[in-house]
């Protein structure tokens, strides 16, 4: 979840070993653990525990290879003693690359986990264009009755390389269009997800960098009913911060009246 924010120089050079991540909701005085990270010798995150409300519910185990990649990716259900509990099957996520080392296939154990990674299993194809932008993704899964789904985003790029169109097919039909907006660093600075065509809104975020191109705030816009915590026309907010520049310190989430932070400790 929190991965993205975590630097495999910046915590190699600060020989950081370890994160916490706590919350705090609503100007509460107690705080609870979400989550934990632990890193290799260089720096990439190889273990990530997640607890709900302070309990200990699930981890990920991320094996490597040698260029620090994921080839795969293992879930554990949890006890209250974060003890993996024996007679849950993991669920395991298998990941492919190319001779460039783009991703190019992930498959993993469906939602029942009596599946893991063979030919009956979930998986999603990865595809790019000649300049490596990707520009189709492919989910193949299993439904309740066993026959197989396809759904397919494309990706379109304008010649500005500014803009993204994203178009989302269900089974052959069009389920949602998504406009990107990029900066010149190509990063995102706005979003927009429509309900099928480019008619009507669902969702639109904006996302404020500082100098260092760190996001320090992302407000969401929410269109459409249910689905979210944020209501039909209701806004919210996470705003960031950071230690000297290097290290995710805080993040605060706010929504109406409510509020929630998340910090982030770091141990040697």
């Amino acid at each position: 979840m929190y991965s993205n924010f975590f630097s495999p120089e910046v915590i190699v050079s600060k020989g950081i070993k370890e994160v916490m991540v706590y919350t705090k909701p609503n100007n509460s005085t107690t705080q609870y653990k979400e989550a934990k990270y632990a890193f290799n010798n260089k720096g990439y995150v190889i273990a990530a525990t997640f607890y709900y409300a302070g309990i200990p519910n699930s981890m990920q185990v991320f094996k490597r290879t040698k260029t620090n990649k994921i080839y795969q990716q293992i879930q554990y259900d949890l006890d209250s003693l974060e003890r993996k509990i024996p007679y849950h099957t993991p669920e395991i996520t298998s990941l492919k690359y190319d001779a460039k080392n783009r991703l190019i296939k992930l498959q993993k154990g469906s939602f029942n986990r009596e599946r893991t990674t063979n030919s009956k299993s979930d998986y999603t194809l990865f595809k790019y264009d000649n300049k490596d932008r990707i520009v189709s993704i492919e989910n193949f899964y299993y439904n309740y009755n066993g026959s197989l789904q396809k759904s397919i985003a494309n990706y379109i790029y304008n010649d500005s390389l500014s803009t993204v169109i994203k178009e989302s097919f269900r089974n052959g039909k069009l389920s949602t269009t998504g406009e990107a907006k990029l900066n010149s660093r190509g990063t995102i600075i706005y979003f927009k997800l429509y309900k099928v065509s480019l008619k009507e809104v669902a969702l639109e975020q904006h996302f404020i960098y500082n100098s260092l191109n760190q996001l320090i705030e992302q407000k969401s816009k929410n269109y459409q009913e249910g689905g979210s915590e944020c209501l039909e026309g209701q806004t919210y907010t996470d705003k960031f911060q950071y230690n000297d520049n290097t290290l995710i310190a805080s993040i605060l989430h706010t929504f109406q009246e409510n509020s929630c932070e998340m910090t982030f400790e770091y141990n040697k």
